[in-house]
């Protein structure tokens, strides 16, 4: 069924850690250590949010990673799409069945739908409050 990867989930918590240090910079060191996040991990997750110009980042001495948006302005949908390749539901092996599966069309195509349209409709504050 259905999950996010370990990437993403790191990202949602990296980007819910800034979202409490709003208007200042964070270094990675910081949120490494609050997060529990290796340094090594988030120097390859936290590039992506940037490209997607929800963060932006900043060298130096005081440098480090600033929100962009409020999370109340980030949709879910558009965040998870930067680390999942796939939002599928139903993952075929080699053995598939295809040609005689009945079930596929309702998981990967009505159930797909009709996740994504709820996932669109959400900002990334309702997860933050759902703890």
């Amino acid at each position: 069924m259905f999950s996010i990867n370990k990437e993403t989930d790191y990202a949602l918590s990296a980007i819910n850690f800034l979202s409490k240090n709003k208007n200042e910079y964070v270094s990675i060191s910081l949120i490494s250590s609050n997060l529990g996040i290796s340094k090594k991990y988030l120097s390859r997750i936290l590039p992506k949010i940037v490209d997607a110009k929800i963060i932006k980042s900043k060298e130096g001495k005081n440098g480090g990673y600033m929100l962009v948006k409020d999370i109340e302005n980030i949709n879910l949908y558009e965040f998870l799409k930067v680390f999942e390749n796939d939002l599928e539901f139903v993952k075929c092996n080699s053995k598939c069945l295809c040609k005689h599966c009945e079930q596929k069309e309702f998981f990967s195509e009505y159930l797909k739908n009709e996740v994504i349209n709820i996932i669109k409709n959400k900002q990334l504050n309702e997860i933050f409050k759902s703890k």
